[in-house]
């Protein structure tokens, strides 16, 4: 989920995983993937997996949803800054808990800043702001 199930070939890997003999059923997988704190980004990855090679729906939540929007939308886009900030929000979205979220977004949002006023002050900013 954290690529934006950019690849085919990673959904038919957990499409063969979910689909094999006694695997758990997405439900199961939603339980044990909320005991180890990752319910968000699987449940985007099983959402995916359901719409693009059928199967059962998964039950999930809203920010399952939102993710796998906000991927489709980066998707659709050419590389570049709203390319870059979708995917951001997609990322964001499917965090464990609100306070990830936000370090997550401090941290990427301030090096994009970094990198674009070194780029605007390059004789005015520490030399580690380049990349």
């Amino acid at each position: 989920a954290g690529h934006q199930l950019e690849r085919l070939i990673w959904l038919l890997d957990l499409q063969l995983y979910v689909s094999r003999p006694n695997a758990p059923t997405p439900y199961e997988a939603l339980i044990r993937a909320e005991e180890w704190g990752v319910a968000p980004p699987v449940a985007c990855a099983l959402l995916g997996l359901h719409r693009r090679l059928g199967g059962p729906p998964p039950p999930v939540g809203w920010r399952a949803r939102v993710g796998l929007w906000a991927a489709g939308r980066a998707a659709r886009l050419e590389h570049g800054p709203p390319w870059q900030l979708a995917q951001l929000g997609a990322q964001a979205v499917l965090a464990p808990d609100a306070t990830t979220a936000a370090r997550f977004l401090g941290h990427h949002l301030g090096r994009i800043a970094r990198r674009r006023l070194r780029k605007l002050a390059p004789g005015a900013t520490p030399e580690d702001w380049a990349g």
